[in-house]
C-alpha cells in the first residue's frame, strides 16, 4: 500500500514492528516520493506519538493514515477492546 501511494506522489512513513522491509525501502525510493522510516511496536503509546510527530515534522502534516496493524487472538467487537488488552 505505502509503494502504491508513493507511486501517486504522497509522502510516506514506513513502519513496521521490527524494521521496515529493505525490499520495501527499494520500491519506495524508485517513486522518488520522500519517506521515513520507523520501527516499534505501536501497542506502545510512545511508539505510536512518536511515528506521528515524526511524520508531522517531516512532511507537515498526515492526510492519510492507513493502521494496518494486526490483532491476534478471539475476535471482538471493537468497542469492547481495551489498550492494555492489546498484544
Amino acid at each position: 500500500m505505502a509503494i502504491a501511494f508513493a507511486q501517486a506522489g504522497a509522502n510516506v512513513t514506513l513502519h513496521n514492528y521490527d524494521q521496515v522491509l529493505d525490499s520495501t525501502i527499494d520500491e519506495v525510493k524508485k517513486t522518488g516520493a520522500k519517506y521515513i522510516c520507523r520501527s516499534g511496536d505501536v501497542c506502545d503509546k510512545a511508539v505510536s506519538r512518536m511515528l506521528v510527530d515524526d511524520t508531522v515534522k517531516e512532511f507537515g502534516s498526515i492526510d492519510i493514515l492507513v493502521n494496518n496493524a494486526g490483532l491476534s487472538g478471539a475476535p471482538q467487537p471493537p468497542n469492547t477492546l481495551k489498550s492494555s488488552g492489546i498484544r
